[in-house]
This record gives C-alpha cells, sequence and structure tokens, in this order.
C-alpha cells in the first residue's frame, strides 16, 4: 500500500520540437508550420531586444478564428480576433 510513484519530469512529457516564427505570419500559415513540427504550439519570435517571446497555441487558433468562421488566410490581423 505504500508503493513510492514514480516522479515524472516535464522533460519526459515535452515535444522537443518547436518552431519560432515572425509574429506577421498568417494563421494558415502558422497551421502548417504546427502540422510540419506535429505539436500544439508556436513560439513567437521577439521583434527587438526590448520586446518578450510570445507563444500561440492551436488552442488559440481554434477558439479566436476557426470558431469564429474566419478563414485562417485572412485571419492574419491579431487585433481583429477578440
Amino acid at each position: 500500500m505504500n508503493e513510492r510513484r514514480k516522479v515524472v519530469r516535464i522533460g519526459e512529457v515535452m515535444n522537443a520540437q518547436i518552431d519560432m516564427v515572425d509574429g506577421t505570419i498568417t494563421v494558415a500559415e502558422a497551421l502548417k508550420r504546427i502540422q510540419e513540427t506535429a505539436s500544439h504550439a508556436l513560439i513567437i519570435n521577439k521583434r527587438n531586444e526590448d520586446d518578450e517571446f510570445g507563444i500561440v497555441l492551436l488552442a488559440n487558433i481554434a477558439r479566436r478564428v476557426l470558431a469564429h468562421d474566419r478563414p485562417p488566410g485572412n485571419a492574419a490581423d491579431p487585433g481583429a480576433w477578440s
């Protein structure tokens, strides 16, 4: 009853294949890159030294673009995603 459970480290479950992209790519391009890397996320590169990295998840695209019947190729303006 007092069995020790194995500790699972994040490195054992993470996807080591990531893709860094420019924040100006279209959603269609992002979906293609996600498919190519078999991941569920993209890292958005910094625009300059004072900027921060970003992340976009497949779930973000599904919720903000596809769920609103917006075609991925025409959804390049993140300000229009709300």
